[in-house]
């Protein structure tokens, strides 16, 4: 199987509130562990990190934005210009060299236009809006990258992981989030 071939997975995984929390509480534990870090403070490669690993995409635990990035190229990704982005593409705004702040990682779940998108990361615990152009006082995403359909992911050929996922935490319930939530569940299985 290609990473491609586990996009379908991930953008399930993290388009859903209850999968993307354990993929959240996962990345805090090990951030917790890696250097003390408190999540969700410098938590969005590994959260990316944990959301591939469990669709499949077998990849090393990855802690710095720029790292995670370099990181999926090596493995073939390709650069995507901002307005070209689809749904499972990483959006990053690195630079050439790291920028502790304002490095983020993220999952595209839908393009809404060139610049609106449903986003999954480290910021919230549902999927939420996230602008290209950094509108909302949030940095400039400068490229995505985009899973390759030759490259083969090693989880193919792995025998599937059997430690059990942490329950989910539970999520404050409102009307309006709710409804929120049930509108981009039925956006993203429209997509």
């Amino acid at each position: 199987m290609t990473d491609r071939d586990h996009i379908a997975a991930l953008l399930k995984l993290a388009g859903d509130a209850s999968t993307l929390q354990t993929a959240q509480q996962a990345a805090a534990r090990k951030l917790l562990h890696m250097d003390g870090e408190h999540y969700p403070s410098d938590g969005c490669a590994i959260t990316q990190s944990c959301l591939l690993e469990a669709a499949g995409i077998a990849i090393p635990d990855t802690y710095l934005a720029i790292a995670f990035g370099q990181m999926l190229e090596k493995r073939g990704w390709q650069r995507i210009p901002v307005g070209k982005q689809q749904a499972g593409d990483i959006g990053s705004t690195c630079k050439a060299e790291p920028d502790h702040g304002n490095d983020h990682v993220y999952l595209c779940l839908r393009p809404i236009n060139d610049d609106e998108m449903v986003i999954a990361d480290n910021q919230s615990h549902v999927p939420h809006m996230r602008y290209a152009s950094g509108k909302g006082g949030k940095t400039p995403t400068t490229h995505f990258l985009r899973a390759p359909a030759d490259v083969v992911s090693e989880a193919a050929a792995a025998p599937p992981k059997t430690a059990a996922a942490p329950a989910p935490v539970p999520r404050p319930s409102t009307p309006i989030l709710e409804q929120l939530i049930r509108e981009i569940a039925a956006a993203i299985a429209r997509a």
